[in-house]
């Protein structure tokens, strides 16, 4: 039977990680941001879940973790007080951390609530799957010129990258809710969203995850191979073809893509503006660490950087100094510390992917997805612990398929 809470839960995960309000908040048909909704939606459900639920919520690593990391924050604050806007950023990290701290408290409530966020976070894929489809055929329709990324499906995520992501972690998250046979469909139409993005690392990473996917038997492996072999070929080579054609009519510069795409046909070998700006960031940060090794530069210098090291670790480690190299692997490691044997299947490919998403990417600790992504993985594994411990759960729909 389908409960108000069940229906709450549902509706707050697919708004969140779909990140349809962020959308509409910056392409302006959303004047309060999105935040503010998220805020009391999940103050609401977090008040309820603290009330009602009996599990050992606060023993779990993460919410140590997530304490750690408002403590070492604000310690870095009061160190660095002359570093730009640094309220406003410890105010947004504190924000972020509550807000997982909600999460995980909400997805805890029951076995129930976990699975309906899967099913919620599924859901969002699927539809975020049509939504890039249509951006990848109708460059600008989304998003003004400024923000768009022709040849790139976006979606509601507007970062090309952040797409790719999510649909990834989307699809590594709820592949064991689905029944095995449908299980090949599911991953191809996933593939196709992540292939639209022409992100390196969503694309390198749905490799390891279905390298995981074979040694753990979540598919197939006759009869996925072939068919993710056309898609990951031909995709690319339509989406140049396309590309070369709108170019040479002059309707947008894709100089852009069109090196990205020579990039993936040369694997590798081939440098475009993306990957040579990076090394030059990386660079730049790494000289930055060198110079303030100890305690780095504070939370908030780094964001007045016009481009951004694309790297968690360089990222936390110019503010906080050598030791912040050890902040996102320690928050993944949190994640997964509860419950890590029962739920392997899922819990070491998610630290897999994440930690070499974390070379590509400085928003793996800042997006609704994200956090969604990391509170139920820590859900998860406090579930596994606690039907060890307890009573195991008597009726099916409680039960979180394995």
């Amino acid at each position: 039977m389908i409960r108000i809470h069940d229906i709450a839960i549902f509706i707050l995960i697919f708004v969140m990680y779909s990140n349809v309000l962020l959308y509409l908040y910056i392409v302006g048909d959303l004047s309060i941001p999105p935040f503010v909704f998220h805020l009391l939606y999940v103050i609401i459900l977090f008040i309820l879940a603290i009330t009602v639920n009996k599990n050992q919520l606060f023993l779990h690593p993460v919410i140590v973790f997530m304490i750690f990391m408002i403590g070492i924050s604000g310690l870095s604050f009061l160190i660095h007080p002359e570093t730009i806007n640094g309220s406003i950023t410890l105010a947004t990290e504190a924000y972020l951390i509550v807000f997982m701290m909600g999460l995980y408290f909400i997805f805890s409530l029951s076995p129930r609530s976990i699975l309906i966020a899967q099913y919620a976070i599924l859901f969002s894929g699927i539809v975020s799957v049509v939504i890039n489809v249509y951006d990848f055929l109708h460059p600008f329709a989304m998003l003004p010129l400024e923000l768009a990324n022709p040849g790139r499906a976006s979606g509601f995520y507007v970062n090309p990258n952040g797409s790719g992501i999510a649909l990834l972690l989307a699809l590594l998250l709820t592949i064991n809710i689905v029944s095995s046979k449908y299980r090949e469909i599911l991953i191809i139409y996933f593939t196709l969203g992540i292939v639209l993005t022409v992100s390196r690392g969503a694309i390198l990473g749905l490799f390891l995850i279905i390298i995981f996917f074979v040694r753990y038997k979540q598919m197939y492996t006759r009869r996925l191979i072939p068919i993710i072999a056309v898609f990951l070929i031909a995709l690319p080579l339509t989406a140049k073809i396309m590309l070369d054609i709108a170019f040479d009519s002059n309707q947008f510069d894709v100089a852009n893509i069109a090196q990205r795409l020579d990039w993936f046909s040369t694997f590798g070998k081939s440098r475009d503006f993306s990957e040579n700006e990076r090394i030059r960031v990386a660079n730049k940060a790494l000289a930055v660490m060198e110079e303030n090794a100890l305690l780095g530069v504070g939370i908030s210098k780094i964001r007045s950087w016009n481009v951004l090291p694309h790297n968690m670790y360089l990222y936390f480690g110019v503010q906080y100094g050598v030791l912040g190299l050890l902040i996102y692997p320690l928050f993944l490691m949190a994640c997964v510390a509860r419950g890590w044997w029962q739920n392997r299947a899922i819990f070491l490919p998610f630290v897999v992917v994440m930690l070499f998403l974390g070379l590509v990417s400085h928003n793996m600790m800042e997006s609704y997805f994200i956090f969604i992504a990391s509170a139920l993985v820590a859900a998860m594994g406090n579930l596994s612990v606690v039907r060890a411990q307890g009573p195991k759960a008597t009726h099916r729909d409680e039960m979180v398929p394995t």
